[in-house]
C-alpha cells in the first residue's frame, strides 16, 4: 500500500459482498491516474478475505462493528479521506464497472472547471434479472440539473466525484434513504456547481435484491419528502411532487413501457456506440436506452 496521498479517493461501501466485487476491483485496477481506495464492509456477517482481493491496489480498509447501512459506512470512507487530505473523493458501489477512464476524465474535467463542485458521468444501466438495459443521459450543465432536480436525481452514485471542499462546506450524507439526492439538493441550496460528463464512464447492475428496487417506495416517500424540505414556491416544485405522488400509484409494468415510448430520444440524442462498447466490454450486450424515473 503507497504511503504517497494521491489527489483522488474512491469510496466503496460493502456488505456481505459477493462475487461481483471482483468485477468491481478489476475495473477499478485498469483506471489509467492513481487513487486510493477506501473499501468500508459496513458490519458484514459474512466477509471475503479482503487483503487477497485488493492486493496490487493501494487501499484502506475500514471495518465497521456494526451495520450503519449505505450513507453512515459511505460517510465513515469519506471522513477518513478528508482527514487524509485528498482532494477529489468518488463513489463506487460493488458489483458495478467503470472505465479506465473514468478517474482520469472526472480528474481532467475538474481542473479544466474550477468552478464544479459535484460531477456526475453518463451510465449504462443494466438489468440482469430482466435483461433490460436503460442509457441514464442526464444534463450536463448546472442550470438544467438544478431544474431536473426539482424532478428526480439527475446522478447515478457510483459515477459522482466530488471536490473534498464540497463536503467541508456542507456536511456529509444525510440519514435520508435517498441519500444522494438529498446531498445534490443540499449542495444546490449553498450555491455549489453542478455538473455531468457526457461520456457512458459507469456500468450499472440493477439487482432485483437491491435497495433501490426491493425499497422503491421507500426511496419514493424519501424523495418526496427531501422535495418538500427544498421546495422554493415554483411551478417545478409543484409539478415533480405531483410526479412522486403519481409513481407511488403507476405499476412498473406501466412504468416501463413509457420508458420503451422516450429510448427513441435519447437514442438520438446521445447514440450508442459509447455504450455498446462498455456493455461488450463488461460481458453483456448492449439493449434499447431508456431513462430511468
Amino acid at each position: 500500500m503507497s504511503t504517497h496521498t494521491p489527489e483522488i479517493a474512491v469510496v466503496l461501501p460493502v456488505y456481505n459482498p459477493g462475487p461481483g466485487i471482483g468485477m468491481t476491483l478489476d475495473s477499478l485496477r485498469q483506471q489509467t491516474v492513481p487513487f486510493r481506495l477506501y473499501v468500508v464492509d459496513d458490519g458484514s456477517v459474512a466477509k471475503p478475505d479482503y487483503h487477497a482481493l485488493l492486493r496490487g491496489l493501494d487501499y484502506r480498509l475500514i471495518e465497521l462493528k456494526k451495520n450503519l447501512g449505505v450513507a453512515g459506512a459511505v460517510n465513515a470512507g469519506i471522513q477518513r479521506a478528508l482527514e487524509t487530505g485528498h482532494e477529489f473523493i468518488a463513489r463506487m458501489d460493488c458489483g458495478d464497472w467503470c472505465a479506465p477512464q473514468r478517474l482520469e476524465r472526472s480528474h481532467l474535467y475538474f481542473h479544466s472547471r474550477p468552478d464544479v463542485d459535484l460531477l456526475g458521468t453518463w451510465v449504462l444501466i443494466t438489468s440482469p434479472n430482466t435483461g433490460s438495459n436503460y442509457l441514464f443521459a442526464p444534463p450536463t450543465e448546472n442550470r438544467d440539473l438544478t431544474r431536473q432536480l426539482h424532478y428526480t436525481m439527475p446522478f447515478i452514485h457510483p459515477s459522482i466525484m466530488v471536490r473534498a471542499r464540497l463536503f467541508r462546506k456542507i456536511g456529509l450524507f444525510g440519514k435520508e434513504s435517498a441519500e444522494d439526492y438529498e446531498l445534490c439538493w443540499r449542495a444546490a441550496k449553498h450555491g455549489c456547481v453542478l455538473a455531468n460528463i457526457p461520456d457512458v464512464l459507469v456500468h450499472v447492475f440493477q439487482d432485483a435484491n437491491g435497495l433501490s428496487v426491493k425499497k422503491r417506495k421507500l426511496q419514493l416517500w424519501s424523495r418526496l419528502r427531501i422535495q418538500w424540505t427544498y421546495r422554493d414556491g415554483s411551478i417545478l416544485c409543484f409539478f415533480g411532487m405531483t410526479r412522486t405522488l403519481l409513481l407511488f400509484l403507476t405499476p412498473r409494468v406501466l412504468l416501463r413501457g413509457g420508458k420503451a415510448l422516450s429510448c427513441n430520444k435519447a437514442q438520438n440524442r446521445v447514440g450508442l456506440q459509447t455504450a455498446g462498447e462498455m456493455v461488450g466490454a463488461a460481458g453483456f450486450e448492449p439493449a434499447t436506452p431508456t431513462p430511468p424515473e
